[in-house]
């Protein structure tokens, strides 16, 4: 397996796992007041962003030119940090 496709493999499996965390808060949204719901809802919508972001730049990443990798895994990792941020406020 190459760096490039166990790098692809590393982040979808990331991908996946940050997909059961939106669940598990669209679930807790389900039995949330409706402050604390629209609240859980917002996170959501913005946690849902930044995946759709990331699995595009990593399909980009997936398809780029050698000379391209490096700026794409960079806009990759960016996206990732503001994922993890939005998940822990």
């Amino acid at each position: 397996m190459s760096s490039r496709e166990a790098y692809i493999d590393k982040m979808s499996k990331k991908l996946k796992a940050w997909d059961s965390k939106i669940d598990d808060l669209q679930t807790r949204a389900v039995h949330a007041g409706d402050e604390v719901k629209t609240q859980y809802e917002t996170k959501i919508v913005n946690l849902k962003s930044k995946t759709v972001e990331i699995r595009n730049k990593l399909n980009e990443y997936a398809n780029a030119s050698s000379e391209a990798l490096k700026d794409i895994k960079s806009g990759i990792k960016k996206a990732q940090s503001e994922f993890k941020k939005e998940l822990k406020s």
